[in-house]
């Protein structure tokens, strides 16, 4: 099915620039053959599902469970380090400005998390 579908994408774009030259007709006709012979080989083409089970439910869940925890701890290592690390480290850098400024500074242009 998907080489029918990027037959007929290919074919739609040919179509579009070609019907300038060439008669919409012709083209259509030309393209027919190449069109049936890819439906009479999508059609003997045997596909079958494999066959689910409650084990192969519940080891997606565990998979689903460990790419969430690891989002969720990438995410609470963002907003520490943005609420917690970055006030010490321009502190650390800028010494010529106070404590109260940096903070002043951090409250105006609050970085989102």
């Amino acid at each position: 099915m998907l080489g029918l579908v990027a037959t007929m994408s290919i074919t739609g774009i040919v179509l579009y620039y070609l019907s300038t030259f060439v008669g919409v007709n012709v083209l259509i006709l030309s393209l027919f053959p190449i069109l049936v012979l890819n439906v009479i080989i999508s059609a003997k083409i045997k596909y079958e599902e494999p066959k689910e089970s409650f084990r192969h439910l519940l080891q997606s869940f565990r998979t689903a469970e460990r790419i969430l925890f690891t989002v969720d701890f990438l995410i609470t290592l963002r907003r520490t380090f943005l609420n917690n690390y970055i006030p010490l480290i321009l502190l650390y850098i800028f010494t010529d400005f106070t404590s109260q400024k940096i903070s002043f500074y951090l409250t105006l242009f609050t970085i989102p998390t």
